[in-house]
């Protein structure tokens, strides 16, 4: 049994996020950002397969996803509040 109100800090994130006044998009950004590559991969590998982020690129050709597309305080379409 837990000492504290929430089993664990990432039940008291999942809970703060969803308040009016709580963690913003913005704050859990910052969060993910401190996270180095290895952490994100580890967490997200299926998801970059699904999106194929392991397809190499032929010679020659750009993909149209800018790797400076995240924006602080903006979210994609199913990924705002309520998706945790």
């Amino acid at each position: 049994m837990s000492n504290y109100r929430w089993d664990n800090p990432f039940e008291w994130l999942r809970w703060s996020f969803r308040q009016p006044h709580g963690v913003t998009g913005t704050e859990l950004l910052e969060l993910i950002m401190g996270c180095d590559n290895d952490q994100i991969q580890d967490h997200f590998q299926p998801r970059m397969e699904a999106d194929g982020y392991f397809v190499p690129l032929e010679e020659g050709v750009s993909d149209d996803i800018s790797t400076n597309s995240v924006v602080p305080g903006h979210e994609p379409a199913g990924h705002g509040e309520g998706a945790l």
